[in-house]
């Protein structure tokens, strides 16, 4: 018991240790100690945890960023292309295209204007 005792202990020295001399090295061992390291143990996890949140939100942010950006992309080329479409419809389906492309298979625009057909009240 006594030696899985004082294995604690010296892990709990070394511990402390490597505490005081971190603070040391940073310039600040004076203004803080082993004591208050150990008391905020809980706050500095907190702290980390907050931080690390805060990193994954930032990325997951960019990322949806970079998705809307490739969407609207991809919407501005299918309205484009919409509109290509579009205007070669509209300029096959005028009056004066349809004509030129039925003419070589032997229909004509009619030159004579069509009959109107006058009915009286009951005759139909």
């Amino acid at each position: 018991m006594e030696t899985q005792e004082n294995i604690n202990q010296e892990q709990k020295s070394l511990i402390k240790r490597a505490i005081e001399g971190v603070l040391m090295l940073l310039g600040v061992a004076d203004l803080v100690n082993y004591q208050k390291v150990i008391n905020n143990t809980l706050f500095f996890l907190f702290i980390l945890f907050i931080g690390i949140f805060q990193i994954g939100h930032n990325l997951m942010g960019e990322r949806l960023n970079r998705s809307i950006s490739t969407r609207k992309q991809e919407v501005k080329e299918a309205r484009w292309e919409y509109m290509t479409i579009k205007s070669d419809l509209m300029f096959r389906s005028k009056q004066s295209e349809i004509a030129k492309l039925l003419t070589p298979r032997g229909i004509n625009e009619l030159v004579v204007p069509p009959q109107t057909i006058i009915t009286k009240k009951g005759e139909y």
